[in-house]
């Protein structure tokens, strides 16, 4: 990727992706659901991350857990004019993510971390998740909301990518915080 091309992108993606997600429009501003910026963020992740070069044409998107994701995610997926394929496979408990290249553990799962996250320790799978202190406690990707409620704040765990084979992208390192784990 070369140039700000791919955030100019995004923007535009948020923008466009978002609209139809949002509620009434305001006489100031248009809001869109926390879930469905969450969900963009998401689905755009893959290209940021080095290491995710092999992934097949179809990315595999995996949700453990419940998490309100799930319906912004699954509309983004199927609306027109995506340029990449993707699948959604909604994971319970225990089941097997070894298809996925992304993983969303959901807010259901949050007293689970600590048995959840060792399972993905060293393999090319990018965990992501709005459970406060994720990053913190080994997940890879943390999308919290700002201070204002706005907007996410990326946070990002990069020593626990770089174990599993993966990295973040400059541009991404750039818009997030780093944790130390």
């Amino acid at each position: 990727m070369t140039g700000p091309r791919p955030l100019r992108w995004l923007a535009l993606v948020l923008g466009l992706c978002c609209a139809p997600l949002a509620g009434p429009a305001s006489a100031q501003e248009p809001t869109v659901s926390e879930y469905a910026l969450k969900a963009v963020l998401f689905l755009k992740l893959p290209q940021f991350i080095y290491g995710l070069e092999d992934v097949p044409s179809e990315t595999t998107l995996c949700v453990l857990g419940r998490t309100p994701l799930t319906a912004p995610l699954e509309r983004l997926i199927r609306a027109p004019g995506s340029t990449r394929s993707f699948r959604l496979l909604s994971l319970a408990g225990r089941a097997d993510a070894s298809a996925c290249q992304m993983l969303f553990i959901g807010s259901s799962e949050a007293d689970d971390l600590d048995l959840i996250l060792p399972r993905f320790a060293r393999r090319p799978v990018v965990t992501v998740s709005d459970i406060d202190g994720f990053a913190s406690a080994g997940g890879m990707v943390e999308l919290a909301m700002n201070e204002t409620r706005s907007g996410v704040a990326l946070r990002l765990n990069r020593r626990a990518a770089q174990e599993a084979g993966l990295d973040f992208n400059a541009k991404l390192l750039r818009l997030a915080r780093s944790v130390k784990p």
